[in-house]
């Protein structure tokens, strides 16, 4: 049997390497079931990635994924829709390692986001954004009894002049109230029946 060239031992590498630098992580990198790349396509948390061509980056470093914002009701993607997208430091640490103000493209899509470290579910909040302004508030709904999230809960959020309803997304946050000062804001969430 021949001995393999350099060649032969250099391709493996040359692959590898730009699957690790593309997107958010490999899924062998984390632990299964934590990672932005491992949820259901119509999850506003997927993690996607390369980049689209043309697409808007935020951020730095070796790590990227967009994110595609679903209504939280009937899971379609919401195109055109002003947004706010966060990536924490990590989910106890709110420390802000990247935010983006945009609107969504025609899919939906979210500006690539970049950072040095795999995204992780707990350090995204990807809500749309009511109302214009730099005050900006978006409530999440934990259950008190393990600081759990509670997805897909009914809930009204008013401030500033505007009132909202709707029903929390998968992290169990609200959309994000924009108003041009900082405002007392209001939430209720209701309970399911």
């Amino acid at each position: 049997m021949p001995l393999p060239t350099l060649r032969h031992l250099l391709f493996p590498l040359a692959v590898a390497v730009p699957v690790l630098l593309a997107g958010c992580a490999t899924q062998g990198a984390q632990q299964p079931g934590m990672t932005a790349t491992s949820l259901p396509a119509d999850s506003s948390y997927a993690c996607h990635y390369p980049a689209v061509p043309g697409q808007p980056t935020e951020g730095d470093g070796s790590y990227g994924c967009y994110f595609e914002l679903h209504d939280t009701t009937s899971r379609q993607k919401l195109a055109n829709t002003p947004y706010e997208l966060v990536v924490f430091k990590s989910e106890r640490d709110r420390t802000v390692l990247v935010s983006v103000d945009g609107v969504t493209d025609d899919q939906g899509r979210s500006a690539f986001v970049r950072t040095a470290e795999p995204v992780v579910i707990g350090q995204v909040r990807f809500v749309q954004t009511i109302g214009t302004g730099k005050a900006s508030r978006a409530a999440q709904m934990v259950r008190p009894t393990d600081g759990g999230f509670v997805p897909f809960n009914p809930y009204r959020i008013a401030g500033c002049g505007l009132t909202h309803e709707g029903v929390s997304d998968e992290r169990g946050y609200t959309v994000s109230l924009h108003c041009e000062t900082q405002s007392n804001v209001k939430v209720e969430f209701y309970r399911k029946r």
